[in-house]
């Protein structure tokens, strides 16, 4: 059977000046002791095993280490596979702003544009109507 010592108590060993303020606070704090748990009393007693028991028991942690790995690695590849689709759509989508950024530049220089033309599309229609009368009248006159 495999013997397990019981936990050693090292804090004596310490000498108080190198202990952190915190430690040595909690060694030398006011309050009743009667209430006072041994970490090492409220741990069951770990019955003795083989040799062989503790292989096994090593060979199932090996397994279920093995598995979480997997697991985290299909879980790691599942996560980079996300940041990869939302990398590519926020790509995507950036250039179709680009793209409607452009479209609304360009949509403003037409409506200018169109503007502008409407503008000379009446001024030569009143130059037309103006000139039109005038030669009416001229005519009128010569009749």
């Amino acid at each position: 059977p495999l013997y397990i010592p019981p936990p050693v108590d090292r804090r004596d060993d310490i000498p108080e000046i190198e202990m952190p303020p915190r430690k040595r606070s909690c060694l030398f704090t006011l309050g009743s002791r009667d209430t006072w748990v041994d970490p090492a009393e409220a741990v069951p007693e770990i019955a003795p095993m083989t040799l062989g028991e503790v292989n096994t028991k090593v060979i199932e942690l090996a397994e279920l280490h093995e598995h979480d790995t997997q697991d985290l690695y299909a879980l790691l590849e599942y996560a980079q596979d996300s940041r990869t689709r939302i990398s590519q759509r926020v790509t995507i989508d950036s250039q179709r702003v680009d793209l409607l950024m452009k479209d609304r530049i360009t949509h403003k220089e037409t409506i200018l544009i169109v503007k502008e033309e409407v503008y000379a599309a009446r001024e030569a229609w009143a130059h037309s109507m103006g000139l039109s009368q005038t030669v009416y009248y001229e005519l009128q006159t010569h009749r």
